[in-house]
């Protein structure tokens, strides 16, 4: 299993993101970021923020996934939007 976690510091605002890989074949991430609007250069005044809980799967090229998407006003702490999808990704790279 690898577990990957990162907490990023803007002005008063958190960002964490969190990644748990168990073998080759199944993952399970939460990330999370901001939009900031610069007030100054060693200020930043975080407008939104954007939530992403996914699990998946994949095998060799292939992966499949399902996950969540949310979308915050920091400010008024008002929902934005909101929905859940899912999809297939082949990736491949040649040299």
């Amino acid at each position: 299993m690898i577990l990957t976690a990162s907490l990023i510091k803007t002005s008063l605002f958190l960002v964490p993101a969190l990644t748990v890989q168990m073998g080759d074949a199944f993952y399970l991430k939460q990330t999370s970021s901001a939009e900031c609007s610069p007030i100054h250069i060693t200020r930043w005044n975080p407008m939104t923020a954007t939530w992403v809980v996914e699990a998946g799967a994949q095998y060799r090229d292939f992966r499949a996934f399902v996950g969540h998407k949310s979308y915050h006003s920091i400010e008024t702490l008002r929902h934005l939007d909101s929905f859940d999808y899912f999809g297939v990704e082949y990736k491949r790279e040649w040299h």
